[in-house]
């Protein structure tokens, strides 16, 4: 990963894209997205709706993607 991808974060809007285990995927369109570290490991904040099926899946993986949207 280019870690000085970080940096150029922005307000904006965001693909969060996940996959589960049986390879189905699934994602959402978020507008917070923040970078919260630059240590090790370097870390994000992304906030998504709770009733939404990303944030299980998230949570089940523990990864996603994030894809910025011009």
């Amino acid at each position: 990963m280019d870690k000085t991808a970080l940096f150029k974060l922005s307000y904006g809007l965001y693909v969060i894209g996940v996959k589960n285990d049986s390879s189905e995927f699934g994602g959402c369109i978020v507008d917070a997205l923040a970078q919260i570290s630059s240590g090790e490991p370097e870390r994000i904040a992304v906030s998504c709706m709770k009733n939404n099926n990303t944030p299980a899946k998230i949570l089940e993986n523990g990864e996603f993607t994030v894809s910025v949207l011009g």
